[in-house]
């Protein structure tokens, strides 16, 4: 028990939005709309589009994937923070080596190392997954100087 690490995490949209992000671009379902816009971008710029309409049509395809779905993702973010009841106060993380205990208010949840899916290493934020889209979201802000620590407790106990 000597690896217990507590930590209270607040999800801020910012942290969310990334984790959106993340699973919209991440993987193959993501390849075919950037392999749209760039295409649509290369007719743009290439003057392939002779009248305003076709031009318009190609500005749309480039932005749909670029700018518009990013957009979206963000919007999506803000209302799930403000709409889960969850996400209103800080939820509470310890992670020992039998997994992670998640508790607020009356509630808690503990999960075993061996029941996450896998784990991921971000800049500001690690994933961790206990399916294919659902993941705790552990912002590095949150855990300020046991970052260290929590990374390296993580990658001993899920091996991807």
């Amino acid at each position: 028990m000597g690896n217990d690490i507590r930590l209270e995490v607040k999800i801020k949209v910012v942290d969310m939005y990334r984790f959106l992000l993340y699973n919209a671009y991440h993987g193959f379902s993501a390849l075919p709309g950037l392999i749209i816009s760039a295409g649509a971008l290369a007719l743009l710029i290439g003057g392939f589009a002779d009248s305003a309409f076709a031009k318009a049509m190609l500005i749309i395809l480039v932005a749909l994937f670029t700018v518009v779905n990013p957009l979206q993702l963000y919007f999506k973010a803000a209302r799930q923070v403000v709409m889960t009841p969850a996400f209103k106060k800080p939820l509470n993380y310890e992670l020992n080596d039998e997994g992670v205990t998640v508790s607020q208010d009356q509630e808690e949840v503990t999960v075993k190392w061996e029941d996450f899916h896998k784990a991921v290493y971000k800049k500001h934020a690690i994933y961790l997954y206990t399916s294919a889209v659902y993941a705790n979201i552990l912002p590095r802000e949150s855990c300020g100087d046991a970052w260290e620590n929590v990374t390296l407790l993580i990658k001993e106990k899920i091996k991807d």
